[in-house]
Protein backbone atom coordinates (compact mmCIF):
# COMPACT_ATOMS: atom_id res chain seq x y z
CA UNK A 1 0.00 0.00 0.00
CA UNK A 2 2.69 2.45 0.78
CA UNK A 3 4.60 1.50 -2.71
CA UNK A 4 1.97 1.29 -5.08
CA UNK A 5 -0.24 3.77 -3.49
CA UNK A 6 -3.54 2.91 -5.03
CA UNK A 7 -6.64 4.80 -4.23
CA UNK A 8 -9.16 1.97 -3.87
CA UNK A 9 -7.95 -1.86 -2.29
CA UNK A 10 -10.87 -4.64 -1.91
CA UNK A 11 -9.67 -7.17 0.17
CA UNK A 12 -10.84 -10.43 1.48
CA UNK A 13 -9.97 -13.15 4.45
CA UNK A 14 -9.17 -10.58 6.66
CA UNK A 15 -9.21 -12.28 9.99
CA UNK A 16 -10.08 -9.04 11.67
CA UNK A 17 -13.22 -9.08 14.04
CA UNK A 18 -15.37 -6.73 15.75
CA UNK A 19 -16.71 -4.03 13.14
CA UNK A 20 -19.90 -4.26 11.09
CA UNK A 21 -21.31 -1.86 8.57
CA UNK A 22 -23.50 0.40 10.99
CA UNK A 23 -22.60 -0.62 13.96
CA UNK A 24 -20.42 0.45 16.52
CA UNK A 25 -17.39 -1.39 17.29
CA UNK A 26 -16.94 -3.91 19.65
CA UNK A 27 -14.78 -3.17 22.63
CA UNK A 28 -12.32 -6.15 21.46
CA UNK A 29 -12.69 -5.12 18.03
CA UNK A 30 -9.55 -5.01 16.01
CA UNK A 31 -8.72 -1.06 15.13
CA UNK A 32 -8.75 -0.37 11.37
CA UNK A 33 -5.66 1.98 12.80
CA UNK A 34 -3.59 -0.84 13.19
CA UNK A 35 -3.33 -2.43 10.32
CA UNK A 36 -4.18 0.25 7.46
CA UNK A 37 -2.37 3.23 6.58
CA UNK A 38 -3.77 6.48 7.92
CA UNK A 39 -4.28 8.11 4.54
CA UNK A 40 -6.83 5.38 4.27
CA UNK A 41 -10.89 5.52 5.11
CA UNK A 42 -11.67 1.76 5.91
CA UNK A 43 -15.14 0.17 5.33
CA UNK A 44 -15.17 -3.79 7.23
CA UNK A 45 -17.44 -6.54 7.52
CA UNK A 46 -15.51 -8.68 9.82
CA UNK A 47 -17.06 -12.53 10.42
CA UNK A 48 -17.74 -12.84 13.68
CA UNK A 49 -16.29 -16.45 13.51
CA UNK A 50 -12.51 -17.33 12.87
CA UNK A 51 -11.62 -16.41 9.54
CA UNK A 52 -13.54 -14.40 6.59
CA UNK A 53 -14.40 -10.87 6.71
CA UNK A 54 -14.01 -8.40 3.78
CA UNK A 55 -12.88 -4.60 3.22
CA UNK A 56 -12.36 -1.72 1.61
CA UNK A 57 -9.60 0.62 1.86
CA UNK A 58 -10.74 4.38 0.27
CA UNK A 59 -7.40 6.82 -0.12
CA UNK A 60 -8.52 9.80 1.96
CA UNK A 61 -7.74 12.14 -1.57
CA UNK A 62 -10.99 10.17 -2.44
CA UNK A 63 -14.31 11.26 -1.59
CA UNK A 64 -16.56 8.23 0.01
CA UNK A 65 -19.17 6.94 2.06
CA UNK A 66 -20.58 3.44 3.39
CA UNK A 67 -23.65 2.60 1.77
CA UNK A 68 -25.42 0.13 4.79
CA UNK A 69 -28.31 0.15 3.31
CA UNK A 70 -26.67 -2.54 0.79
CA UNK A 71 -25.76 -4.72 3.33
CA UNK A 72 -27.11 -8.40 3.77
CA UNK A 73 -26.35 -11.60 5.13
CA UNK A 74 -23.85 -11.86 3.26
CA UNK A 75 -20.70 -10.92 3.96
CA UNK A 76 -19.74 -7.95 1.95
CA UNK A 77 -18.92 -3.78 2.13
CA UNK A 78 -20.55 -1.58 -0.34
CA UNK A 79 -19.02 2.05 -0.50
CA UNK A 80 -20.05 5.16 -3.03
CA UNK A 81 -17.05 7.11 -4.45
CA UNK A 82 -17.40 10.30 -5.30
CA UNK A 83 -15.32 11.61 -8.58
CA UNK A 84 -15.35 15.65 -9.37
CA UNK A 85 -16.77 15.42 -12.86
CA UNK A 86 -17.70 11.69 -12.82
CA UNK A 87 -20.94 9.67 -12.25
CA UNK A 88 -20.70 7.82 -8.55
CA UNK A 89 -19.10 4.64 -8.41
CA UNK A 90 -20.38 1.87 -6.04
CA UNK A 91 -18.26 -0.43 -5.27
Amino acid sequence: MNYIKPDVICGTESWLHGVKPGKNPTLNAIKSSEIFPENYVIYRNDRETKGGGFFIAIHTDLSSTECVEFITDCELSVAKICVKSLKNYLR
